[in-house]
């Protein structure tokens, strides 16, 4: 977990330089390009099989403390399963964070995304409510589960926030679209 808050700081301390980038404002000579493109190609393999391993850790990770409160129903177990649960998480986030920086270097470098649409704005205000949605939503989590000690229930919270975070996102296009 350290390693992905130190890769924060870091590129946050390069966004000034990074900036022209995103948005565009340079020409790649077609000799790197050509090389960008095949490292974009021979990299995407690896990509998908860690984003597929991260977001598989994600998905497992309710299993420990699921299982602990729900079969065996001991506390102190299933405050014990909160540690391998934790742990899960932060292995995703330690294989999701680099290789989703790779990839998205690419893919602006070779200029596949698109910054100047409708959409792409949409989509960067949706990662911009998602960094804070999240992190709100586990905060919520946690609090009720801990202060509960009902974690056989409190596992509710994750599937009504996603329905509430495309229903808020969805909500936020419309008024913007008809603000235009």
């Amino acid at each position: 977990m350290p390693q992905a808050s130190v890769f924060f700081i870091r590129t946050n301390q390069f966004e000034d330089e990074t900036l022209p980038l995103e948005k565009g404002e340079f020409e790649l000579a077609n000799g790197i390009v050509n090389v960008y493109e095949q490292k974009l190609r021979s990299f995407r393999r690896s990509y998908n099989i860690k984003l597929s391993i991260s977001i598989a850790l994600f998905i497992l990770a309710v299993v420990p403390i699921l299982s602990a409160s729900m079969l065996i129903g001991s506390s102190a177990l299933t405050f014990a399963m909160i540690n391998v649960t934790l742990l899960m998480v932060a292995g995703g986030i330690l294989i999701m964070v680099p290789t989703t920086a790779q990839y998205e270097a690419y893919r602006i470098l070779l200029r596949i995304i698109d910054t100047d649409s409708e959409k792409a704005r949409w989509t960067i205000l949706g990662e911009k409510l998602a960094g804070f949605y999240w992190p709100l939503i586990t905060m919520f989590y946690l609090a009720w589960s801990f202060w509960a000690t009902n974690w056989d229930s409190s596992w509710i919270v994750w599937p009504i926030a996603a329905i509430f975070f495309v229903a808020l996102t969805g909500l936020i296009e419309l008024v913007g679209s008809r603000s235009n």
